[in-house]
């Protein structure tokens, strides 16, 4: 069975489609039966915004960071700099 993610309107905390209750996430985000999902569009639900992948974390580091990020670009039969 798919389901689809889906956002309540304004004031809702749960739904109930034939008979299967749905509670609403405090995001307002829930995911239900695709069948369920096309009567509910008539009560004013919609579909929920797609999840934002997480963002990654920025490189941390100073000049040691970009010291070794030399070192490792440096050709095998040359030294590697110093910083």
């Amino acid at each position: 069975m798919d389901k689809i993610k889906l956002v309540g309107p304004e004031g809702a905390n749960s739904a109930s489609v034939d008979g299967v209750q749905y509670d609403i996430g405090a995001d307002g985000k829930f995911e239900v039966a695709s069948q369920h999902a096309l009567q509910l569009y008539g009560f004013g639900f919609g579909n929920a915004p797609a999840d934002e992948p997480a963002a990654q974390e920025a490189p941390k580091g100073g000049k040691k960071a970009k010291a070794a990020e030399a070192a490792a670009e440096a050709p095998a039969d040359e030294p590697a700099a110093q910083a």
